[in-house]
């Protein structure tokens, strides 16, 4: 069982450069960070400082972005905690929209099937670009993290208050469904998607989770 703590899940910086064109990078495209991207999580990192953040954990993804971008963070926060990359939070598999621009998405499959994705997180079906994932996948990789999650705090010689969480911007806004009603309420908003190098701050009681501040 997880402790009470708080989640900062944060999406990495850029990974296109001005001039280059914008595709979608999916757990297939292992992108690096742009020189914006390392900027972006500097500035994150100083945003973490001056609200007094000190992490007992970091985790990344598998992918080299996100693993660039936390440890920019570690360092930033002279963190003595590891910086832990973890499969279970690595992107989405965007099948056949990856490597591809919003533009060639909507030609090939169709701006109604980008905008449901875009504005209400519907996954395309088959015939609408074959991705490697599913919402129910999503949810089973969140699951079983929080579990390995709950056991890494178990085993720390005393229980943490701040735990910092890197990934990207299609999964994360699946967490959201651990906050009951908040994934609805997010697409209500047009708030699912996080901006780059934004963060999200969860807040785990040691019974039920809430958003916060």
């Amino acid at each position: 069982m997880l402790p009470p703590l708080t989640l900062h899940l944060c999406r990495h910086g850029n990974t296109f450069s001005p001039g280059e064109p914008v595709v979608w990078v999916g757990r297939g495209q292992d992108l690096p960070l742009a020189p914006s991207g390392r900027i972006q999580a500097e500035d994150l990192a100083q945003t973490l400082k001056n609200e007094d953040v000190t992490p007992d954990l970091i985790y990344c993804s598998s992918l080299q972005r996100t693993r660039d971008f936390a440890f920019i963070l570690q360092n930033h926060l002279a963190s003595a905690c590891p910086v832990i990359a973890h499969s279970h939070l690595d992107e989405l598999d965007y099948g056949q929209w990856g490597g591809l621009s919003s533009e060639e998405i909507a030609d090939r499959f169709g701006q109604h099937v980008l905008d449901a994705w875009q504005k209400d997180a519907l996954f395309p079906k088959a015939d609408q670009g074959a991705w490697g994932d599913t919402e129910s996948t999503i949810m089973r990789r969140i699951r079983d993290f929080l579990q390995d999650l709950a056991q890494d705090c178990q085993a720390l010689p005393t229980p943490p208050r701040h735990v910092i969480i890197v990934s990207s911007n299609g999964f994360l806004r699946f967490f959201l469904h651990v906050v009951p009603g908040a994934f609805e309420d997010a697409k209500r908003k047009n708030t699912l998607k996080l901006p780059t190098a934004g963060r999200r701050v969860m807040h785990y009681d040691g019974r039920d989770f809430s958003l916060g501040g």
